[in-house]
């Protein structure tokens, strides 16, 4: 699905979309924010927390995360995630906060009227979004902080230090598309764990049209590779400088990169490999998977041509292979890294409906032997967390998640 060609395109239609409420006179008015925290009550039984290895999963249509007990290879329960008790908050992706036991989740506020899955109508919310702090010893929400429009992707830094949201923010996009490409830029926000207080304002660094996946260097998240969807570039920011206005560097994902209405690749998703040396770009309108050498600062010539939108892969660095989750068709593949130019599929596992659909995120566990993968699911029906072989992409267990599963967390010992 191409999201940003359909919203160029239909630019009143999207105008449309606008989060409103009646308010006394008549008139629509917008909601900036969700009530306080205190009047909701916790209706979330408790359970008791796992020893790692665990993983965690945001359900973006359930307000909830869940909570999985790797060994046991079953679901202990779930945590609340959303701040408003009416309206879908919609949690996209999450992060953990291990030394401080802190869980953080994106709150990107979808509009009212959304077309069919998760990511139909991610981006064109006029609702300011929300970072939510959960408390792991309590399972309660704990603090919010205020984002931009459409909050994307949210990682934390290996060493717990920074805390980075991208926002996938079609609405700025269109509204600016006579203001040049600056004006459709929209921005990466670093919040600083430790004082996750609302009186303490992030920094914001602008950074493209339509930013969704990031991922940061290790171990202290100086460097952020942010895909940028509505440029067809990834873009490197460098979280340490002082001028946000000098800090982002845009490097085309491929060699004919397009504009507006016209992308050749839409990059939606990045992984950094586990070495370091490599971002993996998953583009959702260009099929493929395509990779960033940290190194030469410069996009290398590999490429897997999956022949459907490519999202979040995970690599095995000892054995030079990476598992890609593709949707439409829905498959996952066991990709060789070795070579350059085209690479080739040593595995597909094509997946019936009931099994898995859209699937969204791979997670290797290479010393456990095993590949974990999210799956969206098309509602009524719930998404779904897959525990595959690695070899044989064969499926050892399968979880039921809620609503819109979009993320999964390790946790290892």
């Amino acid at each position: 699905m191409n999201r940003l060609l359909l919203a160029l395109a239909a630019p009143a239609a999207l105008g449309a979309l606008a989060l409103a409420a009646c308010a006394e006179d008549g008139e629509a008015r917008l909601v900036d924010r969700p009530p306080a925290l205190a009047p909701f009550p916790q209706r979330t039984r408790p359970f008791p927390w796992p020893e790692p290895p665990f993983a965690l999963v945001s359900n973006n249509g359930s307000d909830t995360v869940s909570v999985v007990d790797l060994r046991e290879r079953k679901v202990l329960g779930t945590l609340p995630a959303g701040l408003d008790p009416v309206d879908l908050d919609g949690p996209h992706h999450l992060a953990f906060h291990r030394q401080r036991n802190e869980i953080f989740v994106a709150l990107a506020y979808p509009a009212p009227a959304i077309a069919p899955g998760p990511h139909a109508a991610h981006g064109s919310s006029r609702r300011p979004g929300r970072v939510a702090r959960i408390d792991v010893a309590s399972g309660l929400i704990s603090g919010e902080m205020r984002a931009d429009n459409n909050p994307g992707d949210i990682s934390l830094s290996d060493d717990g230090s920074r805390l980075v949201v991208t926002h996938f923010d079609l609405q700025r996009a269109i509204a600016n598309i006579s203001q040049g490409l600056d004006a459709q830029r929209a921005s990466l926000l670093l919040y600083d764990p430790a004082n996750f207080r609302p009186e303490n304002a992030p920094r914001s660094f602008q950074t493209c049209i339509a930013p969704h996946g990031i991922a940061l260097s290790r171990p202290d998240g100086r460097r952020a590779y942010v895909a940028c969807y509505g440029e067809d570039a990834l873009a490197i920011v460098d979280l340490a400088s002082t001028t946000p206005e000098t800090a982002v560097t845009r490097v085309p994902v491929g060699p004919a990169p397009g504009k507006g209405s016209a992308l050749q690749y839409g990059p939606y998703a990045t992984v950094l490999e586990p070495g370091g040396r490599r971002v993996l770009v998953g583009t959702t309108e260009g099929k493929d998977l395509r990779f960033f050498d940290t190194e030469t600062g410069a996009m290398n010539d590999q490429r897997y041509a999956a022949g459907g939108a490519v999202f979040f892969a995970a690599v095995d660095p000892g054995k030079e292979v990476a598992y890609v989750p593709v949707q439409t068709p829905d498959f996952v593949a066991r990709v060789s890294l070795s070579g350059q130019g085209e690479l080739s599929e040593l595995r597909r596992r094509s997946f019936s409906q009931e099994e898995c659909q859209r699937p969204h995120e791979a997670v290797l566990r290479a010393g456990a032997g095993e590949l974990l993968l999210v799956c969206e699911g098309v509602p009524p029906s719930p998404g779904a967390l897959l525990i595959l072989d690695p070899e044989t992409l064969e499926t050892r267990a399968r979880l039921p998640m809620e609503l819109y599963p979009d993320k999964v967390l390790v946790v290892e010992p």
